[in-house]
């Protein structure tokens, strides 16, 4: 009878920490999403897009409501770029229980096509980001492409509707593209429109990155590209070498841009390293430097030390005067060199030591005797 009294007290007693667990657990479940829940919301870094159009996109996930899981949500960049693919990331920091403040990196709009009577803004990655009836300033207007329906947060439609079907197939025949599409799954039109894509989304992002704004980006029937700037024009031929253009443009932008006229730089290539500013009869040729790639200029610094530090190993260590002091050798036919203060070293092999005239007396294999002008192997 006692056991089972006992066995009734011991199921009481883990009922009771059952029960004060479970309350424990609501507590803090209350606590949690009763206490830590979103009622103010401060929109900060943004310029393009209004505080009310990215705290809805924020919330539309209904546990954003929730303050804790809101900044644990966009610590990660990859769930920007999913659900607000028009910001480059979001920095949430928690004011208060009930307060947060959202600071938002918006992606750049990098060019614009007219459609109608609305402006498809885009980003660098030809996203379009925005559908307006306001057109704004310091954005370049792309002609020349057409776009069919453009949806908010989908690539730009475009569609090569200058190429015709026929030429198009009949080159790709002759140079056995039509393979690599097969192999790719892209037809021939699909090819001929990304083509384009890229090259709208190459110029765009290579501009803006060199931080160059003319009015107009045209492509002509051959998808060649010009550039419409205040008073001249920029012709760029094909989409090639484009990032090589672009930074001799802006090289040379700031003596050409009051100019009226037309800078070809069709023919630009590496290995060409000069371009033309036209006006009427007028011509002009312009020499510019090769453009150098991000990180070369570190790169040749770090040759450029290398190879001091290399010809030092050789020939820029410690050089003497034969002044200065004598070569000997010890009982152990060690060399010595002792200095004009009576230090002495056995290091030879470090060293080229020089005579007043700058040659060498020794350069690491054997040195030649300062009086007698012998050369003596070590």
């Amino acid at each position: 009878m006692k056991e089972i009294t006992t066995y009734g007290k011991k199921r009481r007693r883990i009922g009771k920490i059952i029960g004060a667990l479970a309350g424990i657990a609501v507590l803090a479940a209350l606590v949690v999403f009763g206490l830590f829940r979103v009622r103010h919301m401060k929109i900060s870094g943004n310029s393009i897009y209004s505080s009310t159009d990215i705290q809805n996109a924020v919330m539309q996930d209904g546990l954003c409501k929730n303050t804790l899981y809101l900044m644990w949500k966009y610590k990660d960049d990859s769930r920007v770029e999913e659900e607000l693919p028009f910001l480059s990331s979001v920095e949430v920091e928690m004011l208060s229980p009930s307060e947060v403040e959202i600071r938002v990196y918006e992606k750049p709009e990098v060019g614009y096509f007219l459609n109608g009577t609305d402006y498809i803004y885009f980003d660098r990655d030809g996203l379009i980001v925005e559908v307006s009836k306001k057109l704004r300033e310091n954005i370049p207007k792309i002609t020349g492409v057409t776009i069919t329906k453009p949806i908010k947060y989908e690539k730009i439609p475009v569609r090569a509707g200058n190429v015709p079907e026929t030429d198009s197939k009949k080159e790709e025949a002759e140079t056995g593209s039509e393979k690599s599409m097969e192999a790719s799954g892209m037809t021939a039109e699909e090819a001929a429109n990304q083509e384009v894509f890229d090259a709208v989304v190459d110029i765009t992002k290579i501009l803006n990155k060199n931080e160059l704004v003319p009015k107009e980006i045209k492509f002509d029937k051959k998808q060649e590209i010009t550039l419409y700037f205040e008073n001249m024009r920029v012709k760029l031929g094909k989409n090639m070498d484009m990032e090589d253009k672009l930074m001799v443009l802006k090289s040379v932008y700031e003596k050409v841009k009051q100019k009226e006229g037309v800078l070809h730089m069709e023919g630009y290539s590496s290995d060409s390293q000069t371009v033309t500013f036209k006006k009427g009869e007028t011509e002009e040729t312009l020499e510019v430097e090769k453009p150098k790639k991000p990180g070369e200029d570190e790169a040749e610094t770090e040759r450029e030390s290398e190879s001091e530090t290399e010809s030092g190993d050789v020939g820029t260590g410690a050089a003497y005067s034969e002044s200065d002091g004598t070569f000997s050798t010890d009982a152990d036919g060690t060399p010595i060199y002792t200095d004009k203060n009576g230090n002495t070293t056995p290091n030879v092999d470090g060293y080229q030591y020089t005579d007043e005239d700058g040659k060498v007396i020794t350069d690491g294999y054997g040195y030649i005797d300062p009086y007698t002008g012998a050369y003596i192997l070590k």
